[in-house]
């Protein structure tokens, strides 16, 4: 029979080895250009920090992006894709094409970003952000989970996952970037009602993403 503190022990143990086994989770996110033309893509790692990766974890990947040292970019050709296999845990970034990520509103036009904090915990969250803007339209995918679909600027009042134009929370506008070619608080209409449908997805960490940029419709 065992004594109460070889009991600890053994949760301690299966604790251990659990929250290693989350942290040690292997993941793809693959991005992908279906437009009609070559893009430049840019990834941003939110928080200023790269977290348990290092620049040249990305050779792909040209730092820094306009001056900042926690974004790259590089062009993906019509019709090709760049995989990245994540081996070291946490990937918490922000993914858009021909305009810097948090760029204020795509400096007057807008930009659409997709959105990942992969890994946290043996947990990943994702979603379209339209808070800047639209500029492309973007999927994303997971091996396993509900899919993203962002096809246009507006009409996403009920598309789950996205958070719409110009709005900062899902129920809308609330303090938005401004400046030329900010949405701005003008769409309050496309906010989602009482959150629902939800836009952000939560869900246990899964094998691969794609992220599919595409021509607006």
């Amino acid at each position: 029979m065992t004594t109460t503190m070889q009991k600890c022990l053994l949760v301690a143990a299966l604790v251990t080895f659990a929250v290693a086994d989350l942290g040690a989770l292997n993941q793809t996110v693959t991005i992908t250009n279906n437009t009609t033309a070559s893009r430049t893509i840019y990834i941003g790692f939110n928080g200023a920090s790269l977290g348990p990766y290092s620049q040249s974890d990305f050779p792909f990947c040209t730092f820094p992006a306009q001056g900042n040292a926690y974004a790259c970019s590089f062009t993906l050709a019509s019709g090709k894709s760049q995989p990245i296999t994540l081996t070291k845990g946490n990937f918490n970034v922000a993914i858009s094409a021909d305009i810097l990520v948090w760029s204020l509103c795509g400096g007057g036009t807008g930009l659409t970003m997709a959105e990942l904090n992969l890994n946290t915990q043996g947990n990943d969250w994702y979603d379209v952000s339209l808070v800047n803007g639209f500029n492309y339209g973007v999927s994303i995918t997971p091996s396993s989970g509900i899919a993203i679909t962002v096809t246009s600027a507006t009409g996403n009042a009920k598309n789950p996952g996205v958070y719409p134009l110009g709005c900062d929370i899902c129920t809308g506008p609330s303090n938005p970037p401004t400046g030329p070619g900010c949405p701005g608080k003008s769409y309050p209409q496309e906010g989602h009602v009482n959150t629902q449908p939800p836009c952000q997805f939560n869900q246990p960490s899964v094998a691969s993403y794609t992220v599919t940029f595409t021509n607006p419709t």
